[in-house]
């Protein structure tokens, strides 16, 4: 774990430069940093701002979005160009909001929404400070052989071109990172793809899967607690701590810890449950869902200032069938990896094993087919796989590719949804009517299977 020493203060002969076209509000950001010990100069535009940078350089910046002649956006531009490495704030209205992502999209530290409040100010002032204290000190060597990841993300179709290019535009950056997808598409190695290429490749990669926890636990598995009957010490984001945090289902997150979670982000502090010190932590936050959160959010079930917090940089993840051409790279990995594992002797399949996966729909995506894989080289009658290897539903589809075609919109939702539905029922099948384990090869929380149960009227006392 990688924290900051308290006792080292980095916020003692700290300097921060105040820009604001506003006096009032420059003022009194001024008066509320002298007032905990920090230092500050304002300036009424950035022009003024960017002329002072060429004599002095402050440990972090206090930037208005709203300003006339140059705005906010262009100065962050510009001192992106200069290769600025002072945390820069930006201060904005709420209806700016995607503005302000659109600046830590850029480079920003963080950002407030005005009107401000003091508490919330100057805590993220503090990160900011510490961040440049923590980015100042001696980084250890690395080879370039070093920062080269070990994982592959498979194919070579559009869909995967264009994830594979966020991600190399996104891995050395410091912004929060928010994949959507179906289940079983791939978010979690994606996720480990950007912290191996990132910085931080050396520092704890930590999953929180937010939907196989309690909701009841949430905060004291995220934050720590230090009393009671769930007292585990630290939580995870302190255990990330210099490194990368990945909450899977951030959708399922409970509304409490949601709370907890955006002052963590805002202060880049935590408190333990039950505790009262304020633990400084430097983290990449990575989130994902299968869920459109934006939705939630207009549903009041997620709250939409931590929704800005963590879609910043937004990356889509394809299901299988919209890249289906991949499977020409993904088949062949998998049978050859468990085939290894297993000391297995499948060694190959027939062409038209593939035309058969090729036309299948794969409700399941990649962690569907790695476990079909999986299953066939353990059950395979030789060295090679046929067609009569595979199973029935892949074998010999129910629905002939005429009637595929003539699928009206809601058909086909209707039938991913029975894919769906017969992939839980299988799953169940094989384990007993055990939910824990069943959503463990399924690969989705226990919370979300109990969900997609009662959507189904599957009743778990009938296997």
């Amino acid at each position: 774990m990688t924290l900051l020493n308290v006792d080292e203060s980095p916020t003692n002969n700290a300097r921060v430069f105040v820009v604001d076209d506003d006096a009032d509000t420059r003022n009194l950001l001024m008066a509320w940093l002298e007032g905990d010990g920090i230092s500050s100069e304002g300036f009424d535009s950035g022009s003024a701002f960017l002329e002072a940078l060429d004599a002095r350089r402050p440990d972090a910046v206090c930037l208005d979005v709203r300003m006339p002649e140059m705005d906010g956006l262009e100065v962050l531009r510009r001192l992106k160009d200069r290769g600025n490495r002072s945390p820069v704030v930006m201060l904005t209205a709420d209806e700016q909001l995607e503005t302000a992502v659109e600046c830590m999209k850029l480079g920003a530290f963080d950002y407030q929404v005005k009107p401000l409040l003091r508490e919330a100010t100057i805590g993220v002032m503090r990160a900011a400070v510490r961040e440049r204290a923590l980015d100042e000190r001696p980084r250890a060597a690395t080879t370039g052989d070093e920062l080269k990841t070990n994982r592959r993300i498979l194919g070579s179709s559009g869909p995967i071109r264009q994830v594979l290019a966020e991600v190399d535009r996104v891995a050395q950056s410091k912004v929060s990172v928010f994949l959507q997808g179906e289940n079983g598409t791939g978010k979690e190695l994606v996720a480990r793809v950007i912290h191996e290429r990132s910085e931080r490749s050396d520092k704890p990669f930590v999953v929180v899967n937010c939907g196989a926890i309690p909701e009841s636990l949430h905060e004291s598995e995220l934050f720590g607690s230090v009393e009671g009957p769930e007292d585990k010490g630290p939580g995870k984001i302190e255990m990330s701590s210099g490194g990368t945090l990945f909450l899977d289902d951030i959708s399922e997150l409970s509304q409490g810890a949601q709370v907890r979670l955006l002052r963590a982000l805002q202060e880049r502090t935590v408190e333990r449950v039950g505790g009262r010190e304020q633990v400084p932590v430097n983290l990449r936050l990575i989130s994902a869902t299968q869920h459109d959160l934006a939705r939630l959010v207009d549903d009041a079930k997620f709250r939409h200032d931590l929704f800005y917090r963590l879609v910043i940089y937004p990356i889509d993840m394809p299901p299988l069938r919209d890249r289906i051409e991949d499977l020409h790279d993904l088949f062949p990995h998998f049978l050859s990896r468990y085939a290894a594992e297993f000391e297995c002797p499948v060694s190959s399949f027939d062409p038209e094993v593939l035309r058969r996966l090729q036309a299948y729909r794969w409700a399941g995506n990649v962690r569907e087919l790695e476990n079909l894989a999986q299953r066939m080289v353990i059950s395979a009658r030789g060295s090679r796989i046929t067609v009569a290897d595979l199973p029935s539903d892949i074998r010999e589809p129910a629905q002939s590719a005429a009637g595929s075609s003539s699928t009206s919109t809601s058909g086909t939702v209707r039938s991913i949804e029975e894919a769906e539905r017969e992939a839980i029922v299988e799953a169940l099948r094989h384990v007993g009517g055990n939910v824990t384990e069943a959503a463990r090869r399924l690969g989705i929380g226990r919370a979300t299977l109990y969900r997609k149960l009662t959507r189904y009227e599957i009743e778990r006392s009938s296997f």
